[in-house]
């Protein structure tokens, strides 16, 4: 596991040092994109699924409200329900747009 940590290493460190691309990459997002390329050679090696999740679903159809939950009225009339993990993200963007 070190040493493909140590190949990592090298593959960003020779990214940031070549010039001749077009292409600048920010290196939070090269460490951000390694992370996540480690990240996914592991959960496949364990047979990981992939999983999506959905970020809104309707809940028109639902009898129980969450009360805890964020809540939106579409232009059309649906109920729509944000993710739990969008809660927080949707709340400061309020905040920082009113």
């Amino acid at each position: 596991m070190l040493r493909k940590q140590h190949n990592h290493d090298d593959e960003l460190r020779s990214i940031g040092v070549n010039s001749s691309s077009i292409q600048h990459i920010d290196p939070v997002t090269q460490i951000r994109d390694c992370v996540m390329d480690v990240n996914k050679k592991f959960f496949m090696k364990h047979h990981a699924k992939h999983l999506e999740t959905s970020p809104m679903r309707l809940l028109n159809d639902r009898l129980q409200f969450d009360r805890n939950a964020v809540t939106l009225l579409t232009n059309g009339g649906d109920i729509l329900e944000l993710a739990h993990e969008l809660r927080l993200p949707f709340v400061n963007w309020i905040a920082t747009n009113q």
